[in-house]
């Protein structure tokens, strides 16, 4: 069975907009795209912090994709103008205490029915934390990771520490996604990982929300934030797979041979483009036809 053959919803945060541009036009059905364009942004993120689509759902149709596509998409999105968390918890970590907020269980209530939920939930914090050079020289090695250290004057940087870091940026999407299958455990999860790092950002034009801390820090370099990147993945799909949640990470072929995202495939300072989210529904449609 494909993943047109299934009832498919979609709920995310900036990174299930590739996924969108894949499939076709649908900006339209939540005003984004008549909204203004923000000039540290391209076009893809026309109106992303002007419109709240306020916790309501919109079906998208499927079909004439070149790539194997659902026929159908509920979709829930979260904005930047939205509040960005939809469960809250006390202490960074404790799951089991984790709070739902209205907004959650009006997407849930929308998202009944399905087959097939895909997560493009959360997946901007590490980039939050690795992209701007404005730390003193430092490094690290991830616990399962071979890179090495970089020389002197670089100071190593304590993996507990590190841990500690990722932790924090990695719990918003785990709690999210583990919370979404309690509320719905007849339907299938898969969360889909934020794509990785470019090796040269600085090639961007646009600086995003970031533009003045970039002139005047400039970018951490790409070994360390690929880094970062490789930590937060491995993090989560950690937490989601030991819950029984199937985790799909950015497809081999996006890749250079650094393991770097390609410029081609690229939106922005941290997004995939169209060409992108139609390489991770292809994905899908291989997850789903290899494990039913």
């Amino acid at each position: 069975m494909g993943i047109n053959e299934l009832r498919v919803g979609l709920i995310g945060h900036s990174h299930a907009v590739c996924l969108l541009d894949a499939l076709g036009k649908w900006r339209d059905h939540v005003g984004l795209d008549t909204a203004a364009q923000d000039r540290r942004y391209g076009e893809a993120f026309r109106g992303w912090f002007e419109v709240d689509t306020g916790g309501n759902a919109f079906t998208l149709q499927g079909g004439g994709t070149s790539f194997p596509a659902p026929t159908e998409v509920v979709i829930c999105l979260l904005t930047g103008k939205t509040l960005p968390d939809l469960v809250t918890a006390p202490e960074v970590g404790d799951v089991d205490k984790a709070q739902v907020t209205p907004l959650f269980a009006r997407f849930v209530q929308q998202l009944e029915n399905i087959d097939l939920l895909v997560s493009a939930l959360h997946g901007y914090e590490a980039a939050i934390v690795s992209l701007i050079d404005n730390h003193p020289p430092y490094d690290f090695v991830p616990l399962d990771d071979a890179r090495p250290l970089a020389p002197r004057p670089r100071q190593p940087i304590d993996r507990i520490h590190i841990a500690r870091w990722v932790d924090k940026f990695a719990q918003p999407a785990i709690r999210t996604v583990i919370a979404l299958q309690k509320a719905l455990p007849s339907t299938r999860i898969v969360h889909v990982l934020p794509p990785p790092p470019l090796e040269d950002p600085a090639k961007v034009k646009r600086g995003e929300v970031l533009e003045d801390q970039i002139a005047r820090y400039g970018f951490v370099r790409p070994s360390l934030r690929l880094k970062w990147s490789l930590a937060y993945c491995v993090r989560v799909k950690t937490a989601l797979t030991a819950q029984g949640i199937q985790v799909l990470q950015a497809p081999c072929a996006a890749l250079t041979a650094g393991g770097f995202l390609r410029e081609d495939l690229s939106e922005g300072l941290t997004h995939g483009n169209a060409r992108y989210g139609a390489m991770i529904w292809e994905a899908l449609d291989g997850l789903v036809g290899s494990t039913r």
